[in-house]
């Protein structure tokens, strides 16, 4: 069913796990819509800090599920099923959206779109602005995306709070398989719901991501070569997902549509380099894995000219340096608190021309 309803209703699915100290100021923010058709669902994948007093402060306001432990996908399932929406958010709890981000988004949709997905911007553990994602200059995709994704295995989109689905488009591609999915169950929903509809694209942030000291993107001052490894093997994941629907929908996908995409290069770059012995493609050349990156940076149309610059650099220097050189340059990049004051001005300087 791909009709739109004049005025549907929203679900908001809070998926929680130990941010106790984030998920007050995430339920606020659903519950403070300008949107009026919206329900509250708030699930607690087995905290162990003080959610769920945060949660009862709220009573009768949300829908609250206390489930025990299972991991992002795990929650999305639990969260979508006492659902009732016609359009559904999942809204990671250490982030939170702005008073008009549901109404913007219902007026985006018309029919046959799956889903609607908006810039965010991104902001420190205290809510101070960083910068946007994605990063200014990189435009978000719209439209039909599959050719984007059966020929390198992306497109531009939001993360997990940037994204509003159509009921009828996550029917058809849930339940999240939970064991592959523990963590980035985005990256489920953000591949196969293209099959199934249109993207519509917002080029307003909408909402606020947040980097802080125990996610990904600023997890401490060094760098975790496991969690590079767990990203190369979820882009994999995610590959075989895109092979699945373009046999189910008559496509043909590209060959190795990972060496197109730099963002998975990055990560398949440093597992290789850090703990070649770990990496889950074996045998594989830092060297050669770098050249890849590079030239998908450069026929990475949408990306400004400078940041291409910046990444062929990073991805050379990454390459050629001894492995703890190039564990520090690796930090540069993904861990903010690890930046020398010169790469940081660097990365502001950056981040100027860019956007």
């Amino acid at each position: 069913m791909n009709d739109v309803v004049d005025e549907p209703l929203v679900s908001i699915v809070v998926d929680n796990y130990d941010y106790a100290q984030f998920l007050g100021e995430a339920v606020r923010s659903a519950l403070d819509q300008s949107y009026g058709r919206t329900e509250v669902i708030v699930v607690d994948d087995g905290s162990r800090d003080g959610s769920r007093k945060v949660i009862r402060s709220f009573g009768d306001r949300i829908a609250p599920i206390l489930k025990e432990n299972g991991g992002q996908g795990s929650a999305f399932n639990a969260g979508f099923a006492a659902s009732s929406g016609d359009l559904v958010l999942f809204l990671d709890s250490d982030d939170f959206l702005y008073a008009g981000a549901i109404e913007a988004a219902v007026a985006a949709f018309r029919e046959g779109v799956a889903k609607v997905h908006f810039r965010l911007t991104v902001v420190d553990g205290h809510g101070r602005p960083l910068g946007e994602y994605p990063p200014p200059g990189t435009p978000l995709d719209r439209g039909d995306v599959r050719p984007l994704l059966l020929e390198r295995a992306h497109y531009s989109t939001a993360v997990t709070s940037g994204n509003v689905f159509s009921r009828w488009a996550l029917e058809a591609v849930m339940p999240v398989p939970e064991a592959p999915f523990r963590y980035c169950a985005d990256g489920y929903l953000n591949t196969l719901v293209p099959f199934e509809g249109e993207v519509a694209a917002i080029d307003t942030p909408l909402a606020a991501y947040r980097v802080h000291d125990r996610n990904f993107s600023t997890a401490s001052r060094g760098v975790d070569a496991q969690k590079f490894r767990s990203m190369v093997s979820h882009h994999l994941d995610l590959v075989g997902l895109i092979d699945g629907a373009a046999q189910r929908n008559g496509l043909r996908t590209g060959s190795n549509p990972l060496s197109r995409y730099a963002g998975h290069l990055e990560s398949r770059l440093v597992s290789a380099k850090l703990e070649p012995s770990l990496h889950p493609i074996p045998g594989e050349r830092p060297l050669r894995v770098a050249g890849q990156g590079i030239v998908a940076t450069w026929r990475t149309a949408e990306m400004p000219p400078v940041r291409r610059v910046f990444d062929t650099v990073w991805f050379a220097a990454v390459a050629v340096t001894p492995s703890p050189v190039a564990r520090k340059i690796v930090s540069w990049k993904y861990a903010r608190g690890a930046r020398p004051r010169v790469v940081q001005l660097m990365a502001r300087g950056v981040r100027r021309l860019t956007g």
